[in-house]
This record gives C-alpha cells, structure tokens and sequence, in this order.
C-alpha cells in the first residue's frame, strides 16, 4: 500500500460492472498522481440510495482491490459529502478549490494539486481510464473470477453454452423497467436481430438461447415467442454476478443488454471467433458507441 500522505478518495457508487470501470479509474489516478488510493463505500448505506427504487446493491470487489484502503464513513459523513457533489455539479471549480472534489476527472486537476486530500466520483465509462492494458485488465479479471466461481453447478451450465450452436443472451430488467425514462427497455425485435446476425454468420440452423438475466420472470415474459429453443438459467442455479460474468466470457456466441455489467462479459471473452453484440442505444439519446469502448468481435446491433 502506497505511504502518501496525501490520498485520492473514491465515494463508489452502482453495481459491479460500473464498480470495475470506478476501481480501475481510481487506481490510474492515485498511482498517476502519487497518491493514496481509498474508497468510501457509504453509497451502499445510504437511505436516499436505498429508497429510491435501485435494485439493492453491494460492493463486490473488496478481493479484486490492489492496496486500497476501504472506508464507510457514518451516515453524517454521508449526507454531507451529498451535499458537497451536488455543490461541485453546480459549481464545479468551486467544488474542486473549497471541498477538493472532482467529477470524473481523467486525470488529476493541476489547480488543487497543493490540496493534501481529495475525493472523486463519478461512473468512467471509458476503457482509456483503465491503469494498464487491455491485455493485463483482462487476465486479471478472468484470475479474480477463477477464484471466485464457488458454485458447483457451474459445470453443468458451462457444458451447455459452449458451443457454435449456443447463444448466451443477457436480459437486464429489475431497476431498467422502473427508471424507463433514462434506460432504453430492450424489446424483442433487439433480441431477434441479434440472434439471426449470429444464426447468419455462423451458417447454424439448430441454435439453442441460454438467457441469463437479473429478473427471471421478466426475462420469461419478454422472450416466450423467441422461435428457438430457449432455456432459462433459472435461480435454483443462485448465480453471484462472478459467476455469471465467468459464464458470459465462456460463450462463443454472447447477446449483451444495454448495461455495464453485460459490457464486462463481452470485453473479458477472449474467444478468437467469438461473436458479441451489443445494444446500438444504451440510454435514451446515447449511443453505446459514444459510451463505451468496442471490444474486439463486438458489434452494435439495431
């Protein structure tokens, strides 16, 4: 661990996928500046966070982290550091000379370097912020998911999405369907589209779909005239998100939602002739082109 005096705060926020891209910012920061690295994990604790109809999330990475320092501050702390990111929006030079905050920085604002401590947030949806190469991400992903797939089905599941005939498709639903005004909800023409590019490519009649899916019974709902067979990856399988990222990066043949979580399963697949597709929009009025990095074999679909 670094012996800085001076430290970089992360205040990390939203799921696993959208973790990886803050940890990996961090640690390109804190090492780009000399600094401390820590991550305040008071967001998960938070009642404005809790109530507000997110699906209910946790910091999942505390065996992937390198030498950082992990802090959750009372609820106090919390709701002032709420304050200060909602001063640093309006006001953001403000922000950054008074209160040393800064929203996504790529790199670390010359302007306060004399400050001693400071604090960063925000989601760096953008594989350029990552501390090392794609090469050394990925294989560092895929050792921390090799350790932590403790799920004795997974054999079982694995047996049957591997294949040129296979199709993994991911279905993100919970919290998408309740905030529908800022995320595109997937219909099934996104779905079908994607799956008759790959049946095209891969010159494959018999395809079997192997979904996946945070909402079992929505996922159900939204694929029951899919005209191919179709098996549900059911919870009686209790899949951690590891587990189903492992699962994703396995596959030859990968459908992705509009999230984060299902862009890490396309990016750590290194099948040399893997076909992946990803959602052209990923929210409304924002392309997945400007958001995220294009992994090699990944296509924008419809």
């Amino acid at each position: 661990m670094r012996t800085s005096k001076r430290s970089i705060t992360l205040r990390i926020r939203g799921g696993l996928g959208n973790q990886l891209f803050q940890v990996l910012a961090l640690e390109k920061l804190a090492e780009e500046s000399n600094r401390r690295p820590i991550i305040d994990i008071s967001w998960y604790n938070n009642k404005v966070n809790l109530d507000s109809g997110l699906s209910k999330r946790h910091f999942e990475l505390q065996e992937f982290i390198r030498d950082v320092e992990i802090q959750n501050p009372p609820r106090k702390i919390c709701q002032l550091n709420i304050w200060i990111e909602r001063i640093t929006k309006m006001f953001p030079r403000l922000g950054q000379v008074t209160f040393g905050y800064l929203i996504e920085p790529k790199t670390i604002n010359r302007a306060i370097t004399f400050r001693k401590n400071i604090s960063v947030y925000g989601y760096w949806l953008d594989a350029k912020t990552f501390p090392s190469s794609h090469a050394q991400i990925r294989p560092r992903i895929m050792d921390f998911l090799e350790t932590s797939v403790k799920n004795k089905k997974i054999r079982e599941l694995l047996d049957r999405v591997v294949g040129e005939d296979k199709i993994v498709l991911h279905v993100r639903g919970t919290d998408y369907l309740t905030f529908d005004e800022v995320f595109v909800t997937l219909d099934k023409s996104y779905y079908l589209a994607a799956i008759n590019r790959i049946k095209e490519a891969r010159k494959v009649s018999n395809l079997e779909i192997i979904v996946l899916s945070d909402d079992y019974n929505y996922s159900k709902r939204l694929l029951a005239d899919i005209p191919f067979p179709i098996y549900f990856v059911s919870n009686s399988f209790e899949l951690n998100h590891f587990e189903t990222l492992y699962i994703m990066s396995k596959s030859l043949n990968l459908i992705c939602s509009n999230s984060t979580f299902a862009w890490w399963g396309a990016f750590i697949n290194t099948n040399f002739d893997s076909i992946l597709t990803f959602p052209k929009e990923y929210m409304h009025g924002v392309s997945s082109s400007e958001v995220f990095a294009k992994p090699k074999n990944l296509e924008f679909v419809l």
